[in-house]
């Protein structure tokens, strides 16, 4: 999913991607993920500023883990791209980083580290729902400015039919300021 946020005179792009981890039964290939990933990304970092994209959600890649190959080709995806990875605690219930931030190096779209925190959400039993933990962070972007507007009416029930009828008189009318 790709979302446009505006605030005050900083527009972001909001990437959220969903990678779901290869097997035979889904038939999913690392190799076919990269290719699309890295388009993907030269796709967004054109179109975009590249200090206003800004990409998350779960990967499903233990990115901790740096003698895992595809961990290593997804850090140097970025490295290419000037991309920094900003999570740094383990997003899941039996460790690893899976799910991410990534903005450009010199963003300054983050205000601090983003957090880790378990959800707390069970089922019925009393067992843990989701096996992921989620990420919460900071965005530095300005509160809208509140807009002012003025509206003029005229009340209906002071309207002379009389003079209405005739065509001695305005209806009514709205004046908006901006």
């Amino acid at each position: 999913m790709e979302f446009s946020v505006h605030s005050g005179d900083l527009n972001i792009r909001l990437c959220v991607i969903y990678r779901p981890p290869p097997s035979k039964s889904n038939g999913f290939r690392n190799t076919v993920f990269f290719e699309e990933w890295e388009s993907y990304l030269d796709q967004n970092t054109i179109l975009v500023p590249a200090h206003n994209v800004l990409f998350t959600g779960d990967f499903n890649f233990h990115l901790d883990n740096l003698s895992d190959p595809d961990a290593l080709r997804f850090h140097q995806s970025l490295k290419d791209r000037n991309l920094t990875q900003h999570v740094k605690d383990a997003t899941h219930e039996r460790g690893h980083i899976l799910d991410l931030i990534i903005t450009n190096k010199d963003s300054q779209i983050l205000n601090g580290v983003p957090n880790v925190r378990r959800p707390n959400i069970s089922d019925a039993q009393g067992n843990l729902a989701c096996d992921h933990f989620s990420v919460h962070a900071t965005l530095t972007c300005q509160k809208p400015k509140s807009m002012r507007k003025d509206i003029s009416l005229r009340k209906c029930k002071e309207i002379d039919m009389t003079a209405f009828k005739k065509g001695h008189c305005r209806l009514f009318f709205m004046y908006w300021n901006r």
